[in-house]
C-alpha cells in the first residue's frame, strides 16, 4: 500500500471515529442543535489550545493566538444568535428556555465574544506580559472597542474572552 493510500485511510478512519464521538457526545443532536453544539464545541477547542499559552505553561505563539482568536470570533455574534432559533429547544440541548425569555441578554454575550475574540486576535503581537493602555481602558465606563482591547495584554483580553463564555454559561447552558 502506497503512503497516500495509508494517509487517506488513516485520515478517514480518523474522521469515522471523530464523526462518532461527536455523535455520541451531542446524545443524537440533529439540525440546528447539533450545529450549535458543534460550534461550541470548536470554540472550546481554540480556548483549550490558547489556555496553556496565556498561563505561560506553553510557548507562546501570535499566530496561533491570532487564528484561534479568529475562528471563535467566527462563530460568535449575529452567526451564534442565528443558531438559537426560538423553538429549537430539543431534549438533546443543553441550552435552557432562559435564552428566549432574556434574548437581549443573550445577544449581548454573543456580541461581546465577537469583540472579545477580534480584540484577542488583534492583541496577539503583543508580548505577553505587555501592560499599556490597560489603566486607561479599565477605569473607563464606556463599552471597550477592537482597538482599545489590541492594546491590551493578549492574557488580559483572553481573560475578558472566557470570562464572557462563563457568565454566559452560567446563565442559558444546562448541564446534562
Amino acid at each position: 500500500m502506497s503512503f497516500r493510500s495509508k494517509t487517506v485511510r488513516h485520515l478517514s478512519i480518523g474522521l469515522l471515529i471523530t464523526g462518532a464521538g461527536l455523535a455520541w457526545a451531542h446524545n443524537g443532536a440533529t439540525g440546528i442543535v447539533k450545529d450549535r453544539m458543534d460550534a461550541m464545541s470548536s470554540m472550546a477547542e481554540s480556548v483549550k489550545t490558547l489556555k496553556p499559552m496565556m498561563r505561560g505553561r506553553t510557548t507562546y505563539n501570535a499566530e496561533t493566538v491570532q487564528t484561534a482568536a479568529q475562528s471563535i470570533a467566527r462563530l460568535g455574534g449575529v452567526h451564534l444568535t442565528e443558531m438559537f432559533p426560538e423553538g429549537s429547544l430539543t431534549e438533546a440541548s443543553e441550552a435552557k428556555p432562559a435564552i428566549w425569555q432574556q434574548w437581549s441578554q443573550f445577544e449581548t454575550y454573543a456580541q461581546e465574544l465577537t469583540l472579545y475574540a477580534d480584540g484577542l486576535a488583534a492583541s496577539a503581537a503583543n508580548a505577553v506580559s505587555l501592560n499599556d493602555g490597560v489603566a486607561a481602558i479599565e477605569g473607563s465606563s464606556q463599552p471597550m472597542t477592537v482597538e482599545q482591547l489590541a492594546l491590551m495584554p493578549p492574557a488580559d483580553v483572553f481573560g475578558l474572552l472566557t470570562k464572557n463564555c462563563a457568565g454566559c454559561h452560567k446563565t442559558y447552558r444546562s448541564k446534562k
